[in-house]
């Protein structure tokens, strides 16, 4: 599945890396392979189905595999560390 997802957008994972964008193939946090694929157009999954989706519960930003907080998953990285951060 993975030489799949890599022939289908590997070239957009190309471009995005060149442009200094986002990668668009990305692991999935669920199964850990390189199947989770993210377009900034469409959110597709090829191998077991999981999907992100929502926004940050604290600042609105859109939930994507790349800044779901892997500790609450209704937070981006970003505030999580900032809700976690001792005063």
């Amino acid at each position: 599945m993975e030489i799949i997802v890599q022939a289908s957008f590997g070239i957009d994972d190309y471009i995005a890396a060149k442009e200094g964008l986002e990668p668009t193939i990305h692991d999935c946090p669920e199964c850990y392979n390189a199947t989770y694929v993210e377009t900034g157009i469409t959110i597709e999954f090829f191998f077991c189905g999981y999907a992100v989706s929502g926004d940050c519960a604290r600042c609105g930003e859109p939930l994507k595999v790349g800044n779901k907080s892997i500790n609450n998953p209704r937070l981006c990285d970003y505030c999580y560390h900032m809700s976690s951060k001792d005063d």
